[in-house]
């Protein structure tokens, strides 16, 4: 038998000096910092491609809407000299999203925020009115925020990332004492903007307020700057807390283009967490809530939690995204359903 020699069994075991094992920890180590933002990066694509495809639902079911009934769904319903009934789009248009049944345990004769009160109020979400408070997985932007956020009275109500362009006015008034006040408002806003680079002929947007209880939109006919230059929907951001920003069912379901997206200027809001005027809060948000009381004037802007802008869908359909960078001329005259401007540049 042939024995192994002396010098073959001293040999030491094959192994890693520590040097070594230190060279490949910090290879590793390098490898994982170069893949990580990448590996981010593709989840947030991702998001965002979500993010768009919910935009794109809202905005079909908006369109089959008026297939249905030759108009739009109402922005919001209100009636004069106080008399709101507070419905909106985000409502009329469950139907259209295959959400029959949340629609038909909507009371459309009283107002949206009077089936919270007469359960008694407060920061409840009554099992009686599910369609007040459910957040369906359409309403949700997955770079945002996530269910549940909100405190106070804005937990009762349901929060979405999608809400309907009302042109680019600045604040408007919730309620208004008629529709004679309503339409020396729109002449005004026109008259004080004459000289904006915008030049805008009109102001609003495809969705607005409707003086009437019933769900009587905007034919397309009246869009005459054209379905494929004006926006139909955009994104915005919720932020926790008592704050009601991407509220669905009350005259806050509405945003405007008087600034352009992610803008750190002021919302207007009658729910803020708290008053936060100087974005101490909400840095990239700001938000008054010091005309919150009647009539309620409401502000908000197109934000969002993506790199660089926000998701907006066009009254034809499609969807696209627009930069931080966007001139607010253009992102004015997008906005606006009658303006009589050219926006060619998108």
């Amino acid at each position: 038998m042939k024995h192994p020699s002396r010098d073959a069994r001293r040999r030491p075991p094959v192994a890693f000096t520590l040097v070594e094992l230190l060279v490949v920890i910090a290879i590793i180590g390098v490898l994982v910092a170069l893949l990580l933002p990448a590996v981010q990066a593709a989840r947030e694509a991702a998001r965002r491609t979500q993010c768009s495809n919910n935009l794109r639902q809202f905005s079909l079911g908006c369109l089959t809407h008026e297939g249905a009934n030759k108009r739009l769904p109402a922005g919001f319903t209100t009636m004069a000299a106080g008399g709101d009934t507070h419905h909106t789009w985000a409502a009329y248009v469950l139907p259209y999203l295959e959400q029959g049944a949340m629609f038909s345990n909507i009371d459309f004769k009283i107002a949206s925020w009077q089936a919270w009160g007469n359960l008694g109020g407060g920061d409840k979400q009554y099992p009686q009115i599910p369609w007040l408070w459910t957040q369906l997985d359409m309403h949700l932007c997955p770079s945002d925020q996530p269910r549940n956020i909100h405190t106070g009275v804005p937990r009762s109500f349901a929060h979405g990332n999608y809400l309907a362009n009302i042109g680019w006015p600045a604040a408007w008034p919730q309620i208004e004492a008629s529709t004679a006040d309503y339409e020396k408002r729109q002449e005004a806003l026109v008259k004080n903007n004459a000289s904006d680079p915008a030049q805008s002929g009109d102001l609003r947007g495809p969705f607005d307020k409707v003086f009437t209880p019933q769900n009587k939109g905007l034919p397309l006919k009246e869009i005459t700057d054209g379905t494929s230059n004006t926006v139909m929907l955009g994104e915005v951001r919720q932020f926790p807390g008592n704050d009601g920003r991407g509220l669905l069912y009350l005259g806050s379901g509405l945003y405007n283009h008087y600034y352009t997206p992610n803008t750190a200027s002021m919302d207007e809001m009658e729910f803020c967490n708290p008053n936060d005027k100087t974005g101490a809060i909400n840095p990239s948000a700001p938000c008054s809530n010091t005309r919150g009381g009647f009539p309620r004037w409401t502000a908000q802007t197109s934000r969002s939690n993506h790199a660089g802008g926000v998701n907006v869908s066009f009254v034809d359909g499609r969807t696209t995204f627009i930069t931080d960078g966007v001139d607010v001329s253009i992102w004015r005259r997008i906005s606006t359903r009658a303006g009589g401007e050219v926006a060619t540049e998108l």
